[in-house]
């Protein structure tokens, strides 16, 4: 095409290229990551819209972005003119690209490049022949000769290559879905293959910061039995991760700060990388409950050696004796679980005198959500049944059930979480303070007991003197 619409007001010029450049584009373990950089390239262009479309001749890449100023500077492979970019212009996005690799990825592609683009003030068609080490340019005489619009157009053609619109389609989602969704920015980019618009399904899952020295980490997760989390810079999936392998959870962590390697496939080994893997590790621990466990183990035994001096605090002041304690109608130490929701909140406030009325079958009706399935309860001397479940983040710490005489240990509230994260002691302590507020609830309707705060402040001190007295 160059021989032509090559003229008078054509020109040409040197491109450079260092001699490692080469040798770093033929690392892209896929041909479709050289796709992927023609996208970045676009984003980075601050286009809101990309179309590629495939054929057996031929791939085109067009977007609507900002254009090409300077063939020079485009074709100036690894000149690092990126680097200096804190944002773009229009979008304020983060850049992507780097070196200006991703042009020369065209030939994992085909054989032949060339570029058509316009800017708000001019058009221009480019070639290049990398035999020679040289570009060449042709202004266009009306700047809508060739595109209707600002942007960009790419054409590789005597593809070395079979391309399929369903493969490219799947890559972008796997790979490139922080530019559609608004994880990279708010401003994020349509996708067509073929004409076919790329769609994403919308991320489940937790939201989260992790705000470091270097700069925040973004993410959302959600709890599975098999892990699967993206790793993104700044948008773009570098590689997947596993954290914490007990800790199973799919879904993605971005950052902006760390860079990735020249194939964009793993990140750079560096303090900042080092930084934010043990970031993204303790985050996961802690926010991601541990893989085939109902309840942790040190929760477990938390529980059980609070429990225990619970039972001797009620027999120490005569609460109430052991064989007066009534039971539930329907629990079993094999017939505990968390059901459906079903705790009411006038049991977490008093006893309503109404639900005193309800008729017997009504009343097993609701044991039987409360008190069913395989989870093992822990059972007190007194009667009291201590189950560790996820209840919901809108729940309380600990639900007490009045006439089940059954405590509920709730694993998605914040409490407990942070409980974990304490000294043996303090576990104990803070775990006896909310087991405190439970038998309150309880036992309040079978003898007469202070005040809610004198009662709960009374028991708490009473266990801390039980666990630090002398043996």
């Amino acid at each position: 095409m160059r021989n032509t619409i090559f003229d008078e007001k054509s020109y040409t010029d040197d491109i450079v290229i260092h001699s490692s450049v080469i040798e770093e584009v033929s690392k892209y373990p896929n041909v479709l990551d050289s796709i992927r950089e023609y996208i970045a390239n676009a984003w980075d262009a601050d286009s809101e819209r990309l179309e590629i479309t495939i054929s057996d001749q031929s791939l085109h890449i067009e977007d609507w972005g900002t254009g090409i100023t300077n063939f020079k500077v485009f074709w100036g492979v690894a000149d690092q003119h990126k680097a200096s970019i804190e944002l773009t212009p229009k979008f304020k996005r983060k850049p992507i690209g780097r070196k200006g690799l991703g042009k020369l990825s065209f030939m994992m592609i085909g054989n032949k490049i060339s570029v058509e683009t316009r800017t708000s003030y001019k058009a221009e068609y480019s070639d290049a022949d990398f035999t020679k080490m040289k570009f060449y340019g042709l202004p266009r005489k009306r700047i809508d000769e060739v595109l209707s619009h600002e942007g960009t157009q790419i054409t590789i053609t005597e593809l070395k290559t079979e391309l399929h619109k369903d493969e490219i389609i799947k890559y972008i989602k796997e790979n490139l879905y922080g530019l559609i969704l608004p994880i990279a920015s708010n401003k994020p980019m349509m996708i067509l293959v073929n004409e076919e618009k790329v769609e994403l399904n919308r991320f489940s899952g937790t939201s989260g910061i992790i705000s470091t020295a270097l700069g925040d980490i973004y993410c959302k997760l959600i709890p599975t039995k098999t892990a699967k989390i993206d790793l993104l810079y700044r948008g773009v999936k570098v590689r997947e991760a596993n954290p914490a392998p007990t800790h199973p959870a799919k879904g993605y962590f971005n950052v902006d700060w760390v860079t990735p390697t020249s194939d964009r496939n793993n990140f750079a080994d560096s303090e900042e990388a080092r930084l934010f893997f043990a970031e993204i590790k303790k985050y996961v621990l802690k926010h991601i409950p541990a893989k085939s466990e109902d309840a942790p183990k040190d929760l477990e035994k938390t529980l059980k050696e609070v429990s225990k001096l619970f039972d001797e605090i009620l027999r120490d002041l005569g609460m109430l004796p052991e064989n007066l304690m009534p039971t539930s109608r329907t629990a079993r130490p094999s017939d505990l679980e968390m059901g459906a929701e079903s705790e009411r909140e006038n049991y977490l406030q008093g006893e309503d005198e109404k639900e005193k009325q309800e008729p017997q079958t009504e009343r097993k009706r609701f044991d039987h959500r409360i008190l069913k399935g395989e989870n093992r309860p822990l059972k007190s001397a007194y009667g009291i049944y201590y189950v560790i479940r996820k209840a919901g983040k809108d729940k309380p710490a600990v639900i007490p059930y009045k006439e089940e005489k059954t405590i509920i240990i709730n694993r998605d509230h914040d409490l407990i979480k942070n409980i974990l994260e304490l000294r043996p002691i303090q576990k104990n302590i803070a775990l006896g303070f909310l087991i405190a507020r439970g038998h309150f609830h309880i036992l309040e309707s079978f003898r007469s007991l202070v005040g809610y705060e004198e009662f709960v402040d009374s028991m708490v001190a009473t266990l801390f003197s039980k666990m630090t007295a002398p043996e």
